[in-house]
């Protein structure tokens, strides 16, 4: 701004230099005295001069009086040529504020461009934090969850637990149809059988008591309902008018086991080592007097082998305590020799089960597994109304009213008799179990195909079995579905029907065919919904040609068994 105002001041004065004209001289060739060019003073008394000047010098007064109005006319002239150049340094001026301004907003925006530009850079790294964050409040909640959870079971366990006792159980209602037509008006059938229609209601009750001993022993005893005589159910009928239903002790063992339990023996009333509740070897209900042992090799890598299990059981059936055979004695109809002393009868089952993994939602197992049976004879002597005295009353320390129901239907030498039509009984099993966690679009939908064979070496024929299902679904949460397909076929000679499924056959263990449906819906967490169906055929007819007789022959019309129930568990 100083150096525009300089710049016009200097411009000014060469333009009053250049018009401005030259004073004249006195007479005497000295000049006039200087005054100030334009002036109010000096128009004064150039006036007063010119009044008081000779009437000659009239002429240099116009000449002075034209040089005044031009030197006026340049004054004005300068006058608005400074404004106008004052306009335009204001106007210059302005135009220079608004570029300071412009440049300032442009500063700003760059410096605010800069500033998002260093936040946008800074944005991955922003988003690798949020996205840790995230996972850190999902790890949290997670373990917060389990915590609840834990502390949930912990507070429940508390409950449930006495003095280091843990109990708990489950109480089924079910009601119970069995359905037959008769076929004794048909001429052309084979076997005459009469009708059977039988509708009953039932419950079971059972009640589990667990205590740690301490890290290397446990006990465990489960006492249950169910009639004495019939090993095969612990159902009690709605029977028997008001009287009082017993309730006895179906399971009680030690397990001693390592610390990482990788090596278990169990003794008392026990669960059959293999024992897979699928329907096949042994009835859900059935427990065995005697020992088993496990031991557990898992591999670290946890490929396609996970783990590999060792197991076997020894298992007493009967103490006859009979020091000599003699004539007349029931385990003579069993076929024991005359003078020989009165053997037990046990079963003997070891084998392998190895465990492995296909993918992350697909794992299987492969089993196999031998049972052998010394004396099993009398196994069919106690189903007689002979041998059960002997057998099986001494043991109870009460008189059974008759012999030990369901169960029968292996084939044997005679039409109820004590001696099984097949020589011995060493039951070979091969079985698979595919398992498939869930899809991910139906994760409560797992799914799990199994399939066994089995073979008795000690019979010559009818001595084949095999089992394969279907099960889809769970029953743990409510609105939870399972749904399970089994078909079967056991043949008279291929198992002992008396320690065998029984609702597969109803009444009969073997020498069946049987197509079985279930539909579970779980109506709230520990109260299940169950329909079971099963579509039972016979297999064989007695031949006495081969020493083959059965309780139920082929030619019997098809049998329909249905049992609706509600499963509740504490």
């Amino acid at each position: 701004m100083r150096h525009n105002n300089r710049t016009l001041a200097v411009t000014l004065f060469l333009l009053v230099s250049l018009v401005w004209p030259a004073p004249a001289q006195s007479a005497g060739g000295a000049p006039p005295p200087k005054e100030k060019r334009g002036s109010a003073e000096g128009v004064k008394k150039a006036r007063k001069e010119k009044e008081q000047a000779p009437p000659g010098s009239s002429q240099e007064t116009e000449n002075m009086k034209a040089a005044m109005e031009k030197q006026n006319r340049i004054i004005e002239e300068l006058t608005r040529s400074m404004d106008q150049m004052r306009t335009q340094m204001q106007q210059q001026m302005n135009e220079i504020q608004s570029l300071k301004s412009g440049l300032d907003q442009s500063r700003a925006t760059a410096d605010e461009a800069s500033r998002k530009a260093a936040e946008l850079a800074s944005l991955p790294d922003q988003v690798k934090s949020i996205e840790a964050n995230t996972a850190n409040i999902s790890k949290n909640f997670t373990e917060v969850k389990k915590s609840a959870d834990d502390a949930k079971k912990t507070s429940e366990g508390a409950a449930k637990n006495l003095n280091g006792f843990r109990f708990s159980g489950d109480f089924r209602l079910r009601l119970d149809s069995i359905l037959r037509s008769s076929n004794q008006s048909d001429a052309a059938a084979p076997v005459k059988t009469g009708a059977v229609q039988l509708v009953r209601a039932r419950y079971r009750l059972r009640l589990n008591v667990d205590k740690t001993i301490d890290k290397y022993i446990d006990f465990h005893m489960q006492l249950s309902t169910g009639p004495i005589n019939n090993p095969l159910t612990m159902d009690q009928d709605f029977t028997s008018i008001t009287t009082r239903h017993p309730f006895f002790i179906s399971e009680a063992w030690a397990d001693v086991h390592n610390e990482n339990r990788t090596l278990s023996i169990q003794g008392g009333k026990v669960q059959e080592v293999f024992a897979d509740y699928s329907r096949f070897l042994f009835d859900d209900d059935v427990r065995f007097n005697g020992f088993n042992e496990k031991y557990v090799h898992s591999f670290a890598d946890g490929g396609a082998l996970k783990a590999i299990e060792l197991r076997a059981g020894q298992y007493l059936s009967t103490v006859p305590n009979v020091a000599i055979v003699t004539a007349g004695s029931p385990l003579q109809s069993a076929g024991a020799a005359l003078g020989s002393i009165g053997r037990s009868s046990q079963m003997f089952h070891e084998g392998v089960v190895l465990k492995g993994r296909i993918s992350d939602n697909l794992s299987h197992e492969f089993v196999i597994d031998d049972q052998y049976y010394r004396n099993p004879n009398q196994i069919a002597l106690a189903s007689t109304a002979n041998g059960f005295p002997v057998l099986v009353n001494p043991g109870l320390g009460l008189s059974l009213s008759g012999p030990i129901t369901n169960g029968t239907g292996s084939g044997t030498t005679t039409a109820g008799g004590a001696i099984f039509t097949a020589p011995d009984f060493n039951v070979i099993r091969l079985g698979y179990r595919l398992d498939w966690k869930a899809f991910e679009s139906h994760p409560k939908l797992p799914l799990t195909w199994n399939f066994q064979v089995a073979r008795n070496t000690g019979a010559g024929f009818l001595r084949d079995a095999f089992l394969t299902s279907l099960s889809i679904g769970q029953s743990k949460e409510a609105g939870d579905w399972r749904f399970l397909y089994i078909w079967s076929i056991k043949d008279a000679n291929s198992m002992i029907s008396q320690v065998t499924d029984d609702d597969l056959g109803t009444g009969t263990g073997t020498n069946i065919a049987t197509h079985h449906f279930r539909v579970d819906y779980t109506l709230h967490k520990g109260l299940v919904l169950q329909n079971l169906l099963y579509i039972i055929n016979e297999r064989r007819p007695s031949n006495p040609a081969q020493a083959f007789f059965v309780p139920v022959q082929r030619g019997t019309p098809t049998l329909l068994r249905y049992q609706g129930q509600l499963q509740f568990t504490f």
